[in-house]
């Protein structure tokens, strides 16, 4: 009776334990769905239960609850929460392990196992919180794990771009766009490594592939002008604006070449020339207002 009454509770926790692990496995599937659709605050909900209802402690347990980490993750990254992004990525980076055979000490043992994934989206997150030395460090390390990932290449591009190392940038985003990447934020970002290079010419270029690809994004419009101006085509980069802003008068071109002039010289910031230099004539013409007076006093005191 004692035995019998025993396998009952054994057969009991056994069949609680399967189900719990079937919970938590199948909410974690539909946070997956969740995620792959693009609906990332449903797939968080389910992945904060399936990581809550994962509660065992076992080496096997803790494997598929980094999964869960790095899935919580990249959803984080998605929704711009980045710094919880960044602790459960880093979570998922310091459990993630494999197990592997020995062949010396004939045995199974558990060993740390890197996936491009974690540090893409830990870079990722760091890139957007400015930490450009961190992000270009995992992204380094994902690159090596998956030489063919062309986001990580562009997001390592931008962060070389960041840090003002424009040709290591630039050869990032042709090594995106030679595995596939077709996408008019790329051209932009090359643009502007060659607008910070003086290689107008490539950039402009760039920016004009930018907009062809996006006609919506009047950024890669706009961002035409610096260029076209360097290259001393200034009527040309007012069209540019003015395609944008139609209320564009001579005072825009003279603020194109104030600015090329400024940054040619390094005496002023171009943009605040106009400004500068209407204060310096107000200043003048009070000066002048002061002036008059005392002249004609002087003139009427003289013998």
């Amino acid at each position: 009776m004692l035995v019998r009454h025993f396998i009952l509770i054994v057969s009991f926790l056994f069949a609680c334990s399967f189900s719990l692990a079937q919970s938590h496995k199948s909410l974690f599937k539909k946070g997956e769905t969740a995620y792959a659709e693009g609906k990332y605050e449903d797939a968080l909900q389910y992945f904060n239960q399936s990581i809550e209802k994962n509660s065992a402690n076992t080496p096997i347990s803790t494997q598929s609850k980094v999964r869960y980490y790095n899935y919580r993750g990249a959803t984080y990254a998605n929704l711009g929460n980045y710094e919880k992004a960044i602790s459960d990525l880093t979570w998922s980076i310091n459990y993630r392990q494999i197990m592997i055979y020995d062949e010396d000490l004939k045995i199974y043992k558990w060993e740390s196992n890197r996936v491009s994934s974690d540090y893409y989206w830990r870079g990722y997150s760091h890139y957007f919180l400015k930490n450009y030395l961190l992000a270009i460090e995992d992204l380094q390390i994902s690159i090596q794990e998956d030489p063919n990932s062309k986001w990580v290449l562009f997001y390592l591009g931008e962060c070389l771009l960041s840090t003002e190392k424009y040709s290591e940038a630039i050869r990032n985003f042709n090594q995106a766009i030679a595995k596939g990447l077709s996408d008019s934020r790329v051209y932009n970002a090359k643009g502007r490594a060659y607008y910070h290079s003086k290689n107008y010419q490539q950039s402009l270029l760039n920016y004009e592939k930018a907009y062809e690809m996006d006609k919506n994004d009047m950024i890669n419009l706009s961002a035409q002008a610096m260029p076209l101006a360097y290259m001393g085509q200034y009527e040309q980069a007012l069209q540019k604006i003015s395609e944008i802003n139609p209320i564009v008068d001579k005072n825009g071109l003279i603020k194109i070449k104030a600015k090329v002039t400024s940054e040619n010289t390094g005496l002023l910031d171009g943009m605040n020339v106009k400004v500068f230099i209407n204060k310096l004539l107000k200043v003048l013409r009070q000066l002048t207002a002061w002036i008059r007076p005392l002249e004609v006093g002087l003139k009427i005191g003289m013998p």
